[in-house]
């Protein structure tokens, strides 16, 4: 009885162990959020893959969001330390009063840190205006304005423009450094988030996209101290949508954009950015949107990852003058991750390269090894993932033709071949030893036949003489 007593015990203790851990495990969601944003992109960082995705490739108006690109080309191109002084173009090139500006004044002398801290934390559409106004100066770019006078206003806003088209932003234009409402100034999710992807890769950018507070000191106009605190609540621990492991985060708005807002957060050693777009809603609707967006790709995406051995292509020749002379090793450069929707593995993903089958000697050799998944796999996961996984560059080098190292079947067909030979060699031998014998066995009897034959003629002759 105590025995039996002592397995209900241990039975109920190891079962009252399980349901904590099975209580803890989210569900997995076969479908994507609903929210309230007409568009929006989630983005591996690492890899640029699309994870989920919404009207991606709608243009929309990005309001101050507009201010990434800003912020990223002054990083890239100048230096936090220099100094610059503010230009009237810079001030009275566009109407600021009821918007957001912090009062920057022509003729003040302000470094590019403080313009970056502005644009960026404070959102002020003067501070982005005098960074870019500085960026152009720096390169020596001006273009003509709405007066028909030569700005370097309007010369930053064509040096945004070679960058989106650099970036592949085929969908987006702007016309100004701050993202007030102008018809032709307009963007996609998509696009925005190849924006957000490069900004995040410009070195310190990171530091003021995800800075919380920051005080401006005074300048040779403006005796007093001007403190600024972030306005996205994301990452902010003391705001009510904060999110764990939000790093930084951009909100912009204008009656015709609505509410918009690109962000980044990391879980687990995986990186996202998010983009929200044309949220019509107030009252964090846009925070909402993001956080259910986040949890989502968190919860259901795992990583699964292809080695460069996985990812092996078949060598390609090179011809010349009619003939093959080289051959092209086409490799991937390194191993590749994906992330991957719990509802699917990972041989419901192809890969295939847009290599050609030859090249003529002399041709550019370049490559792109495409990820998808399968057309089973897309009807399975409908819209709960979006199921162009990108493409990586492919490495592709030149060298001698020669004999490549045989596989194992090739290898065993080799030796096959070689014990057959030996065998043939073998039998042949065998056979012509088997006729020579038989010739001399042959030869041999005749001898012997011709002596019996010669003895008795011997004895026949001996009996005719007696």
């Amino acid at each position: 009885m105590k025995r039996i007593l002592s397995i209900l015990m241990a039975l109920s203790m190891s079962v009252s162990l399980t349901l904590p851990a099975l209580a803890d495990e989210t569900p997995i969601q076969d479908t994507a959020p609903t929210t309230v944003s007409n568009a929006y992109v989630v983005m591996n960082t690492e890899s640029g893959q699309i994870l989920v995705q919404k009207n991606m490739d709608e243009k929309n108006y990005p309001a101050s969001i507009t201010k990434i690109l800003t912020a990223a080309i002054a990083l890239e191109v100048g230096d936090p330390k220099d100094q610059y002084e503010i230009t009237p173009d810079d001030v009275f090139s566009y109407d600021f009063p009821g918007t957001t500006y912090v009062a920057l004044t022509h003729d003040e002398v302000v470094t590019v840190e403080q313009l970056l801290y502005g644009t960026l934390m404070a959102s002020a559409n003067d501070a982005a205006n005098c960074l870019g106004s500085y960026v152009a100066t720096k390169e020596n770019r001006t273009a003509l304005n709405d007066k028909g006078e030569e700005s370097y206003v309007s010369g930053f806003a064509e040096i945004m423009n070679e960058k989106l088209e650099e970036l592949g932003c085929s969908n987006t234009h702007f016309t100004n450094a701050h993202g007030l409402h102008n018809e032709d100034h307009y963007t996609t999710a998509a696009d925005m988030a190849k924006i957000l992807r490069y900004a995040l890769s410009v070195d310190g950018f990171r530091d003021y996209f995800g800075a919380l507070s920051y005080t401006m000191q005074p300048t040779n106009m403006q005796p007093q101290q001007r403190p600024w605190g972030t306005q996205a609540g994301l990452f902010a621990e003391s705001n009510k949508y904060y999110y764990e492991g939000a790093t930084g985060a951009k909100l912009g708005y204008t009656d015709a954009a609505g509410h918009t807002m690109v962000s980044v957060a990391e879980r687990d050693g995986v990186e996202l950015l998010c983009v929200v777009l044309n949220c019509k809603q107030g009252n964090w609707a846009d925070h909402r949107d993001t956080i259910s967006l986040y949890d989502y790709c968190f919860n259901n995406f795992d990583t699964v990852t292809f080695t460069v051995d996985d990812l092996k292509q078949k060598s390609v020749p090179i011809y010349k003058e009619g003939v093959p002379y080289e051959k092209a090793q086409v490799s991937a450069l390194e191993d590749h991750s994906l992330q991957l929707h719990k509802l699917l593995k990972k041989s419901d993903i192809r890969f295939a390269s847009n290599v050609p089958g030859r090249y003529l000697s002399g041709d550019r050799m370049s490559g792109t090894l495409s990820f998808a998944l399968t057309k089973s796999a897309v009807k399975e996961i409908g819209d709960a993932m979006y199921t162009e996984l990108g493409s990586v560059p492919l490495k592709i080098t030149a060298v001698p033709l020669t004999a490549e190292k045989p596989s194992f079947m090739e290898q065993a067909g080799s030796f096959m071949l070689s014990v057959l030979k030996v065998l043939a060699v073998l039998f042949v031998i065998f056979v012509v030893a088997i006729l020579l014998l038989r010739a001399y066995n042959i030869r041999r009897y005749k001898k012997i036949k011709e002596k019996r034959r010669q003895r008795q003629l011997q004895r026949q002759q001996e009996m005719n003489k007696k």
